[in-house]
C-alpha cells in the first residue's frame, strides 16, 4: 500500500476567502508545523494552476512537506514531487497511481466507508471523509458528525484518514478521540487576519490533544 498522510493539519486553499496570498498563507502554516498543503483552486486555467502550483511547491520544499494538487494529475506530475487529490468525479485513482508512480502522495475524496475502502484498494494514500462538522464551504451537506468518523476510522486502516469539514481548533480534541491521526483546514486560515496566529494555535490543539488508545 502507498504512503499514509503525515499525522498532523493538511491546509486546503480557496483563494475566495484567502486575506491574504495563498503562498503567505502557506508559508505561514508550515513554519506553524502543518504537515502538508492542498492547492484546490477548480476555477483557474491550467497555466495560471500550473504557476500557483510551482509557487507552493517551492514553499512545501523548504519546510520538507507534501504539496498535493486538487484533481490534476497533469500539474502534479509536471513538477518533482507534488502528488495529487481526486474527487469521484475525476480520473480513476488506479490510473493516477500509474501516472504518478509509487512514491507521490495521492489522496480521494470519500464519503463512506467502502467508497474509501476501494480508494486505499486502488493506489490511495489517504482518503478524505467530510463533511464532519458544519461547513461554510459546502452548506448544503449535512454533517457526519464523530460518530460516524469514529467509526470510520476503526474500520479503516491507521494513518489514512483526514477529517475533513469544519474543523476548527476547539474540535480537534473530538478528532483526536475518533483514532483519526490528521484533518484539513480552509476557511479557519484562509479567513484568518493573521494566519500564522491562527496556524499555531491549531498545530497546538492538535499536539495538546491524545488519540483513543
Amino acid at each position: 500500500m502507498s504512503a499514509g498522510f503525515p499525522p498532523g493539519l493538511l491546509l486546503i486553499t480557496d483563494r475566495a476567502q484567502a486575506r491574504r496570498p495563498l503562498p503567505e498563507i502557506a508559508e505561514a502554516a508550515l513554519a506553524a508545523g502543518f504537515a502538508a498543503v492542498m492547492l484546490r483552486e477548480k476555477d483557474l486555467g491550467g497555466r495560471d494552476l500550473f504557476e500557483l502550483a510551482e509557487a507552493l511547491a517551492q514553499v512545501c520544499a523548504r519546510y520538507g512537506r507534501p504539496l498535493v494538487v486538487n484533481d490534476r494529475v497533469d500539474i502534479a506530475s509536471a513538477l518533482p514531487g507534488v502528488g495529487a487529490h481526486l474527487g469521484r468525479a475525476g480520473l480513476p485513482v488506479a490510473e493516477a497511481r500509474r501516472l504518478l508512480g509509487p512514491d507521490r502522495l495521492l489522496g480521494y475524496s470519500a464519503h463512506e466507508v467502502e467508497e474509501a475502502r476501494a480508494a486505499l484498494g486502488d493506489g490511495a494514500g489517504y482518503v478524505t471523509l467530510s463533511p464532519i462538522f458544519p461547513s461554510m464551504s459546502k452548506p448544503g451537506y449535512v454533517p457526519r458528525g464523530v460518530g460516524w468518523l469514529r467509526e470510520a476510522a476503526a474500520a479503516l486502516p491507521a494513518g489514512r484518514v483526514v477529517a475533513l469539514g469544519g474543523v476548527t481548533a476547539e474540535v480537534l480534541g473530538d478528532i483526536r478521540e475518533t483514532g483519526a491521526e490528521a484533518a484539513a483546514v480552509m476557511g479557519e486560515l484562509m479567513r484568518a487576519e493573521y494566519p500564522g496566529r491562527a496556524a499555531a494555535e491549531m498545530v497546538r490543539a492538535f499536539e495538546e490533544a491524545r488519540p483513543q488508545a
